[in-house]
């Protein structure tokens, strides 16, 4: 006969409050480096600016409004997804081993899209095309350029006719 664990199986944390100690005191660590705790208090869980500067006020303003949060029955895979709208994905690593396997793809998709991001700027043939746009707005800026300037030189020549 198997005993039955005292701690939760991985599988069976579906809330925010089912986290672990420790990882959810390393996901405070990690939102309240550079404040990002704000930007997914206002933004993304639409906070208002009182109830915002009322969190702050706390040592650990994470915790907080985490705590706030799961009075609402909010769900990991919840956070998770709008950890992936913040592009934290430092965050989103914490979380991934409590989040069903097909959020994974948000973590997984937005390293992708870096990727593809750095491949982007390293292509020849797009830097050639943007070589070439470039051209031809600097020959239509001498253009414009040196009709403003033929411009400008014949208004100091009617100015001297009229005073003459």
């Amino acid at each position: 006969m198997t005993s039955i664990s005292a701690t939760k199986n991985i599988n069976n944390i579906i809330y925010i409050y089912d986290l672990p100690y420790l990882v959810r005191l390393q996901l405070c660590k990690i939102l309240n480096n550079n404040n990002k705790w704000m930007e997914l208090a206002g933004t993304w869980m639409q906070y208002d600016t009182l109830t915002i500067k009322k969190i702050s006020k706390d040592a650990n303003p994470t915790d907080v409004l985490l705590t706030k949060w799961e009075y609402l029955n909010h769900k990991i895979d919840e956070l998770f997804v709008l950890l992936s709208r913040m592009q934290h994905y430092q965050a989103m690593e914490i979380l991934k081993p409590f989040v069903h396997h097909k959020y994974h793809a948000l973590l997984n998709n937005g390293e992708a899209n870096f990727f593809n991001l750095n491949n982007n700027n390293n292509n020849t043939d797009e830097s050639n095309d943007n070589k070439k746009d470039s051209k031809i707005g600097t020959q239509n800026f001498h253009q414009v350029s040196t009709n403003k300037c033929q411009t400008f030189a014949k208004v100091p020549a009617v100015k001297q006719q009229q005073q003459q």
